[in-house]
């Protein structure tokens, strides 16, 4: 109980010590009798600032009196205007109206649950039932009331936000994004990945993280996905397999990858929304070519996976049951492949792949609009950050 004293406004304000509040607490709730508390021990046992500065409160707020208030929010908190309902939920303190997340309880809260489970809740409810008879009349519904009305407010307006984002990416976006909405809703979506641990040792490791995550950023603006889609787009990565090393020459690695694969997938711990005819593998090849893409997202590439590849010992065309994929279309054209087309195998966009210079997929469609040229010599000079990497693959 203490650690909820601790949090108290009068306390975080100096005017109040918490173990005298614990003393008082203890004092009266062994008693069982509300009526032998003071007027000025219920404003301290209740949080509230000074009778005379909730009057200056509310009247800051508002032209109803405080049992007017206190009426209004017990029977109608519809009719609450905004700054009425935040002052009653921030206790009638002004300044706690600035913030709906009190920091200082929730500290307190995460230190109860450190101390046992569901012990916060406990602690809580018996501080709830003792303070319950020592509000005015209406004004413990009114308070909660008020915490209640604001939830359902904050919803409207999120739903609200919600169809705008929509409405605007249904009309600005990729045709695409309104079936993945409508088939999808509130999923998440998008891929699994592996990474080599040979990869995530490097140094450059969280360098090449943080260029992926804005690689990705750009490439979901440029489809027009809106805030909502965005959000719930995903590249999950995965445990790497135990007793498998990534040493090992690329196709082996990549034939491991796809039995492991198809065995989270046929077991059911495939994360919903990911799709199951397709995984990502990222190594240090693949990430030399973000680094010296120089940002160009065209340039940008990563292992893309068919896990339902039967391998063949010598095949005469080059297709091995995987493909580059440049990272733009991982949110377009090759997810719209996989998700929707199936008539195009992984084989038909590896095919597309080959028309392309760096043999990266960006299109099934010979000429492609929405591909930029890429502006990178083959005969660059690797930056100094890229000699860090060192490629392993071996085919």
């Amino acid at each position: 109980m203490e650690h909820l004293f601790h949090a108290f406004s009068r306390v975080q304000k100096g005017l109040d010590d918490p173990n005298v509040l614990l003393e008082l607490f203890q004092r009266h709730e062994n008693l069982n009798d509300p009526s032998t508390v003071s007027v000025d021990d219920r404003i301290r046992l209740l949080d509230f600032p000074p009778r005379s500065v909730q009057d200056e409160s509310i009247a800051s707020v508002t032209t109803l009196t405080k049992k007017e208030l206190v009426k209004r929010g017990a029977e109608f908190p519809a009719a609450l205007s905004e700054n009425e309902m935040k002052l009653l939920m921030a206790r009638y303190w002004l300044d706690g109206m600035k913030c709906h997340i009190d920091d200082a309880f929730m500290n307190a809260l995460d230190i109860l649950e450190d101390i046992k489970e569901d012990y916060s809740t406990e602690v809580c409810d018996r501080l709830d039932r003792f303070r319950e008879p020592l509000y005015d009349e209406n004004e413990c519904k009114a308070i909660e009331n008020a915490e209640a009305q604001c939830i359902r407010r904050r919803k409207a307006e999120n739903e609200q936000e919600l169809q705008q984002d929509l409405a605007r990416v249904f009309a600005e976006g990729k045709p695409w994004l309104q079936q993945l909405w409508q088939e999808d809703g509130s999923k998440p979506w998008g891929y699994a990945v592996f990474e080599s641990p040979q990869f995530v040792a490097d140094p450059k490791y969280d360098v090449f993280k943080g260029e992926q995550k804005k690689a990705m950023e750009r490439s979901l603006c440029r489809i027009g996905s809106g805030l909502e889609i965005y959000r719930r787009y995903k590249m999950e990565t995965q445990s790497w397999p135990s007793q498998m090393s990534s040493t090992h020459r690329f196709l082996e690695v990549v034939d491991k990858l796809r039995q492991e694969f198809k065995n989270r997938r046929n077991g059911g711990s495939l994360s919903d929304g990911l799709l199951p005819n397709v995984f990502l593998y990222l190594d240090h090849e693949c990430a030399t070519s973000l680094f010296v893409a120089h940002g160009h997202v065209d340039a940008m590439w990563i292992w893309a996976v068919d896990p339902d590849y039967e391998c063949e010992n010598d095949p005469t065309d080059g297709y091995q049951g995987y493909v580059r994929v440049g990272f733009k279309q991982l949110v377009d054209n090759f997810y719209v492949a996989r998700r929707w087309q199936s008539d195009l195998s992984m084989k038909d966009l590896w095919n597309a792949a080959q028309r392309e210079s760096n043999k990266v997929f960006a299109s099934v469609e010979p000429e492609n609009p929405d591909k930029l040229p890429l502006r990178i010599e083959s005969n660059n000079v690797a930056p100094e950050s890229l000699r860090l990497f060192h490629p392993i693959r071996n085919d």
